[in-house]
This record gives C-alpha cells, structure tokens and sequence, in this order.
C-alpha cells in the first residue's frame, strides 16, 4: 500500500474515532447531568410534603409522573436510544454497501481498490451489528414491558394549517 493511502486511512480512522468518543461522552455528560437534575428535584418536593397522605397525593398525580417521565423531546429513553441505533445501522449499511460499489468501478488501481473493499467490508460489518443489536433490544424490552410510548389523544394534537 502505498504511504499516502495509508496516511490518508490512519486519518480518517483517528478522525472516526475521535468523533465517536466526544460524542458518546457528550451524550453521558448530558444523560448524566439530567438525571441528578430530576432526583434533586424529587428529593426537594418529597422534603417539603409532610404526611404521608400527601406525598402519596403527589405521587399519583400527574405532575409527579411528569417529572419521573422525564424530558422526551430531548430524547431520553430506551425507544430514542434505539431508534437512534438503528438509524446508525442503517447509515453504517449504505456508506459501507457504497465503498463497495465504488470498489467494483474499473478505473480505480489495485490499492485503493483494496482499501475500499475492505473498509467497506468493515463498515457493512459493524453496520448489520447495530441493526441486529437494536432489533434485539427492542424485542427483549417489549418483551419486557419496559418500552414505553407517549401518545397523546387526538384531540390535544395539534392541527397543521
């Protein structure tokens, strides 16, 4: 292979990389950061209630099951992850089929030829992996009954004009 082919694959494997951990740890950070959010929050609303009449009033209410729900627009929960896993599988399954079909064209040397397949290989690899780990993820958590979905009736939706 030559030097700047294997430059070129070291580069954008470290740049690869690189982006994978900053965002995984930005998404811990922020899930994190949430998450004692709303038990600071807990603690401090069960601290004021006195009886236990009242705290279990507010444990049935709405407003308590709101703030145990947590934010679902920022996408917090298993179904989010999920759906984020699969959208990562699906586009790690048309860059790797891609880097195939590329490899295929005759007008590329022996070398890159090389490169592409195998990269390609990799990435529709790890692309099929995400795709069947979300697929399992979700049958088990249904299976589970820990899937949950926020539907709201239809006459609090609003109507697009």
């Amino acid at each position: 292979m030559s030097e700047n082919l294997m430059a070129m694959v070291i580069v954008m494997t470290v740049m690869g990389a690189g982006t994978v951990i900053i965002t995984t740890a930005v998404k811990t950070w922020s899930r994190t950061r949430h998450d004692r959010q709303v038990n600071e929050l807990q603690a401090k609303v069960l601290e004021k209630l006195g009886s236990g009449q009242e705290v279990m009033q507010f444990v049935s209410s709405e407003a308590f099951q709101q703030i145990t729900a947590g934010n679902i627009a920022e996408g917090a929960g298993a179904a989010s992850r999920i759906l984020n896993t699969m959208q990562n599988g699906v586009v790690m399954l048309c860059l790797g089929a891609g880097m195939l079909l590329i490899a295929t064209m005759n007008s590329l040397d022996s070398e890159p030829r090389m490169v592409l397949q195998v990269g390609g290989g990799l990435v529709l690899a790890a692309g099929i992996g995400l795709a069947i780990s979300a697929g399992w993820s979700y049958a088990l958590l249904k299976k589970w009954g820990l899937l949950q979905f926020e539907q709201k009736p239809p006459q609090d939706r609003e109507v697009v004009r």
